[in-house]
């Protein structure tokens, strides 16, 4: 099971997410005289569950592409330095 599927990740995360859009919405509310706080509220957990639904989708399309390149989907994702370092790190352990 990777960390995209473990419930307490996802359950941090969510906490996390909707303590900022409390504090997002106080602090708004402490220095503007905004007149609608649910629907303040409501813009806010809309781009959340847009943000969400596209962090969705590019796990899933990581995924997908790790499958057909024949990478373990349980391994996990590295890019950039990490992953350069690890592909020099296994060419190096090749040659002995």
């Amino acid at each position: 099971m990777g960390a995209k599927d473990s419930p307490t990740i996802w359950l941090i995360v969510w906490t996390l997410n909707n303590i900022g859009v409390t504090l997002l919405n106080k602090s708004a509310f402490a220095h503007v005289d905004f007149k609608y706080p649910f629907f303040l509220s409501f813009v806010h957990m809309m781009c959340n569950s847009a943000g969400s639904w596209v962090t969705f989708r590019l796990i899933d399309a990581e995924d997908r592409r790790r499958k057909e390149a024949g990478v373990d989907a349980s391994t996990p994702h590295t890019s950039g330095v990490q992953g350069l370092l690890g592909a020099i790190s296994r060419k190096e352990i090749n040659k002995r």
